[in-house]
Formats: structure tokens, sequence, C-alpha cells
């Protein structure tokens, strides 16, 4: 009896490794590198798991007797943006009733995990550099970092910018939303400027689309070379709307000129570098948008975001799915950097309940942001689980 009980629990430890190793290791394609001018363990890094575009098994998030907490507000003073569950109490301590699956050992040790990365790791920058979103993920790092070992802010320069320190790890942040700098409208339309009348519409047309560049913002270039990051979590997506740039089809078009951009400028990177693409969760309102009185009422996970908002649905799959084509383009070519997604999308698709809700009194919804602690967490305990794996010599 004894021997056959063993016999289930080793198979159940093996289907959780397997399921593991599936979920958090959806690599999309690094690309082989030479082995003359990087020091990456190229045989260690290998495409794992399925796409991140298959079918997502459902109720992957299951609600536990004990809360899955790492932090709280009081533990983590660098908690002051408005994703801070203190402004949510209610509901951001609900929401943490539910674990994602394929994942719980690792977020119940998520400590260890932190113990593990930190030898691994040791001296080396984590940089962020994207949205609010992007921003979050990098306090939710800093947060878990600060609880386990305690941090040192460190003053900069850039008004944008933050950076942290931690038990030999610094982490640095740069908000920047479209990533690439934005057309000048009057360069742009100087082919008018002794014609007033279309001197004019172009001008006011160009405004109104928010058109961009195929340039990496210079301050982005400018941030990287001055700290040379070896870790790069970086995304753009939740900026290119119809809503700042006039159609779904524009938005796309500029959304993809973004990514070819950062792209090119990466595979030019001339230090051994390890960059994970944030994948674009969905923004969950229902009934509207962020302007026209959405929401985000539910009180549970679950929700089929494709029938409550099918453009925002829409809009993400389809940024996702360009980023994870081009990045698989880039398979059998060499280059510092390792390039792939970081999967926030799957975890994040189907949990209206632990965005931040409505704002106050105010008949306002922050269906956008998640609260923290909470599902942002998750992303990055994705992120240590990946970073396990020896990525230098």
């Amino acid at each position: 009896m004894f021997a056959l009980k063993s016999k289930k629990s080793y198979v159940r430890i093996f289907a959780t490794i397997i399921s593991v190793i599936a979920s958090v290791c959806a690599l999309v394609s690094f690309p082989s590198l030479d082995k003359t001018s990087s020091n990456y363990q190229t045989h260690l890094i290998e495409k794992k798991g399925q796409s991140v575009h298959a079918s997502i098994p459902v109720n992957q998030w299951r609600k536990e007797t004990v809360k899955w907490s790492p932090y709280t507000m009081k533990d983590c003073p660098m908690l002051s943006k408005p994703w801070s569950l203190e402004k949510f109490e209610q509901r951001g301590r609900k929401a943490l009733e539910y674990t994602w699956t394929p994942i719980e050992q690792e977020l119940r040790n998520w400590e260890s995990l932190l113990d593990e990365i930190i030898v691994k790791w040791e001296n080396k920058t984590f940089a962020f550099i994207g949205d609010s979103n992007t921003e979050a993920q990098f306090t939710s790092f800093v947060c878990l970092l600060h609880v386990k070992y305690g941090t040192s802010l460190r003053p900069t320069k850039d008004k944008y910018s933050s950076q942290y320190d931690s038990n030999g790890i610094s982490m640095v942040f740069l908000r920047s939303d479209r990533l690439v700098e934005k057309v000048n409208c009057r360069s742009s339309c100087n082919k008018y400027q002794f014609k007033r009348v279309q001197y004019s519409l172009c001008l006011s047309s160009c405004k109104q689309k928010n058109l961009v560049s195929d340039r990496v913002s210079s301050n982005i270039i400018s941030f990287m070379n001055v700290n040379k990051p070896d870790v790069l979590i970086i995304n753009t997506g939740a900026h290119y709307t119809r809503g700042k740039h006039g159609t779904e089809h524009l938005a796309l078009q500029l959304f993809e000129t973004a990514v070819n951009a950062i792209i090119e400028w990466l595979t030019r990177i001339d230090w051994n570098i390890a960059v994970f693409w944030r994948l674009s969760h969905i923004n969950l309102y229902s009934h509207g948008d962020w302007n026209t009185f959405g929401n985000c009422s539910a009180d549970r996970p679950g929700t089929v975001v494709k029938n409550i908002h099918p453009i925002l649905y829409e809009r993400t799959n389809i940024q996702n799915k360009y980023v994870t084509k081009k990045f698989r383009a880039l398979r059998d070519k060499s280059f510092k950097a390792v390039i792939s997604v970081l999967d926030a999308y799957t975890p994040s698709y189907d949990r209206p309940d632990a965005m931040c809700g409505k704002i106050g009194t105010r008949n306002v919804w922050d269906c956008t942001h998640f609260c923290a602690p909470g599902v942002t967490d998750t992303w990055n305990i994705l992120l240590l689980s990946l970073l396990k794996y020896d990525l230098f010599l």
C-alpha cells in the first residue's frame, strides 16, 4: 500500500514538473548564437512547450484555502501607483484567493526561487522598458526582492526612469509607451510649406494620427548604453489603439513599425543579453472601453473576452501573433541578444476580477492595470522560472 502511494506521488510530481516546463518555458524561438563570440550555452535554450497561441486550457486559476500574498503595501513602500492593493483592498484581496496552477509550486516557493536567481544572476542588471503595465511589472519585481532582501533606491537623472539595487541585483526601469520616436509633423509636412491650406491640413492630420517613425527612441538607446543590462523585459502595444491613432488598421501599421524597429535594434546589441518581449495582456473592459464607460465588475476568474470585447480581443491577438512570428524568423540567425517572449497573456486573459476596478466614487473603472500583489507577480514568477536555466557559461 505504501509503495503504491509512493508511486502515485512520484507520478504526480513528474506530471507537475512537465506542466511547469510546458507552461513556464513557452519560449518562441531563440536564435542560434555564434559560439566564437557569445558566452551563452545555446544547448540550454530551446523551444519548450506549445505555441503561445495554442488553445488555452480552461480553469487554470484555482481557488485556494490559503491566499497567495507575497507582500503588502506596508512591506513594499515603492507601491505608490494606482495598482496598489491598498487602494482596492476588498477587491484585491479577493482576487488573491486564486492561484495559477501551472506554476503553483513556484508561486508558493517564490522565496526559494529568488535565492536561486540571486546565485545565478549575481551582479547582473535587469532592465524593464515600456508603458505603465511594464512599470507595474517592474514594481512587482522590485517588491519581491525588497521583501526578501531589502532594496536601496538610486537617484536617476531621467524623471522617466527608476533604479533599485538588491543583494547584488540591479533593477532599472524606463517609461516609453511607444518605444520609437514620433514623427516630426512639421518636417513631414514641409513639402506643403508654401501652400498654406494644404500645410495646415497636413499638420492637423499628422497630429491627430500620432504617427510614429521607425527610429528607436533616443532615450531608450541612451538608457541601454548607460546600464548595459544582462536581462531586458520590453513591451509595447497598449498605446497602439484606434483611440490614439484613429483606426485599428493604422494603429496596427504603426505597431508593426515599432516592433520591426525594436527587433532590428536588438539584433545589433553588442553585448550578451537575454531579451524577453512581454506579450500584451487584454485590457479587460466590458460594455465599453476606458473612455466609454467600460467596466470590469467580475468578482471571480473566468470570462469570454472574445464575446465581451471582440475588438480588444482581436487587437491583442493580432499584436501578439505578429511579435511571435517576427521572433520565430530570428531562429537560425546569430546575435548577441537571445530573444524570446514572456507569455503574460495566458495567465491574464480571464482575470477581470483582479483588475484595479472602480476608481474612488467616480463612475470610472481601471480595467487596464492589475492590483498588486496579484497577476502581475505571476508574470515575474514566470520570468524567474525561465531564468533558473544557465544562460551563461
